[in-house]
Parts: C-alpha cells; sequence; structure tokens
C-alpha cells in the first residue's frame, strides 16, 4: 500500500488538516497539530495494512494455495452461465449405418 496512494484516497481529510496547520503562519501562530495528526493516523494506517499482508504472506500451504484462497475471499461472484444449446459434452445418437457406434459432442 503506497502512501501516495493512501494521501489520494483521503485527500478532503489531506487538504483539511494542511489548512488546519497553516493557519496563523503569518502572525507566527501556525500549529503543525492538524497535519501530524493526520500523518501519524495515515502511517499507523498504511503499516496495519502491510501487517496484514506481511501475516498472510506467512500462512502455510504452497503459493498455489495461497493464491486460490486470496481469490476466493477477494473476487467477485460471478454467475456461472449455462450454455444449454452448445452441446458439448453430451453425446450424438448413434449412426444406424453402424450399430454400436455413438459420436462425442463437439
Amino acid at each position: 500500500m503506497s502512501i501516495e496512494r493512501t494521501i489520494a484516497e483521503s485527500a478532503d481529510a489531506y487538504y483539511q488538516a494542511l489548512l488546519g496547520s497553516t493557519r496563523g503562519r503569518r502572525e507566527g501562530t501556525a500549529d503543525p497539530g492538524p497535519w501530524l495528526g493526520y500523518f501519524t493516523r495515515l502511517i499507523a494506517s498504511a503499516y496495519a495494512v502491510f501487517a496484514e499482508r506481511a501475516a498472510a504472506a506467512r500462512t502455510p500451504g504452497t503459493k498455489q494455495e495461497r493464491i486460490r484462497e486470496h481469490i476466493l475471499r477477494h473476487a467477485p461472484r460471478l454467475p456461472l452461465r449455462r450454455h444449454q444449446n452448445s452441446g458439448a459434452g453430451r453425446q450424438r445418437p448413434a449412426d444406424p449405418a453402424r450399430p454400436g457406434t455413438a459420436k462425442q459432442g463437439r
């Protein structure tokens, strides 16, 4: 998780914190507290995501099993469509000219 992306996703909070920190700058009374609070929460959030991903990387199983588990957990559910008219996997009727024969579907 990049810090730049996190800032971009929380742009309103970023600009509010920046504005709050620069009030009184010309008078010498600016307070860096709002921006430092925002930045501290940002770093804590990014670290939490990092820790979660690092823990997931240490899970047992093969890489293939971990990828499968990740996909099952995070991929959107899509409805399966049955192709009823495709003929796939069905047998065609036997050829009357050749008893005992059945042709496989395409």
